[in-house]
């Protein structure tokens, strides 16, 4: 599978303000997520590199916004690093995007505890219940959920509950026969009880009755627990990113 069948995917599931420059992809929008502020580079061959990053740095200048490079694992590029590397870039981290199949997925959805279930929620009942599980303020849950609204018909916004009140939340975006999983979140005091397992799989479920073939979610490289937890899931590196900032 083309890793830009994914990218594609989120992208018209979270639509922001686009411009294309020859094969790369600026986006922009109001919120601080860095996956919405920047160039997406989907080909750094055939094109004079050097112009490219100019260009995209005036943009973003345009809109008072710093340019923000995201690169893949499956493009090479070599000289496009060498060139931000030279303007003052780096890269603090690294992610992988990691994929299932739903057609063969069957999970066991039992939880471990009495009065623990699963729930979905509207998108308003779902950002007061993150903010409580991710310590999160009021303040940045509207802000989430301004940037939500443009995904809300496709999106399925869970909790997992026990004896009424939210441990783990976490939301689905199905587009195009993929399902993204986003925001997964559980309170500290119950992290290792596997309510995050219990969320993603009610998720997955909901996303593979609503037609889609194939999940998707990025986690960060050095985020071992929720490897751990997504690799026993069934889920499977399939390539690489990293953002180049200054």
């Amino acid at each position: 599978m083309n890793f830009k069948e994914i990218e594609e995917a989120y992208c018209r599931t979270f639509p922001v303000a686009e411009v294309k420059i020859q094969g790369w992809l600026l986006r922009t929008s109001d919120s601080k997520v860095r996956r919405e502020n920047s160039v997406q580079v989907f080909d750094a061959g055939g094109v004079d590199i050097e112009s490219q990053v100019s260009a995209c740095e005036k943009l973003f200048d345009k809109l008072g916004k710093p340019a923000q490079f995201r690169l893949f694992s499956p493009v090479d590029n070599s000289k496009l690093t060498s060139i931000l590397q030279a303007r003052g870039y780096f890269s603090p981290d690294s992610s992988y995007v990691m994929l299932t199949d739903l057609q063969s997925f069957a999970p066991d959805l039992k939880p471990a505890q009495e009065g623990a279930q699963f729930r979905l929620n509207s998108l308003d009942e779902w950002i007061l219940s993150y903010c409580l599980v991710s310590g999160k303020s009021l303040k940045q849950g509207e802000k989430m959920k301004k940037a939500l609204k443009h995904s809300e018909e496709s999106s399925c916004f869970g909790t997992f509950e026990l004896q009424g009140a939210p441990v783990s939340a976490g939301l689905s975006a199905t587009n195009g026969g993929f399902c993204g999983i986003f925001n997964v979140w559980t309170a500290s005091e119950y992290r290792g009880a596997g309510f995050a397992s219990l969320l993603v799989s009610s998720l997955l479920s909901e996303a593979k009755a609503l037609g889609a073939a194939t999940a998707y979610l990025q986690v960060s490289q050095d985020n071992l627990a929720a490897l751990k937890v997504y690799r026993k899931m069934g889920f499977e590196a399939a390539y690489e990113y990293c953002y180049w900032i200054k």
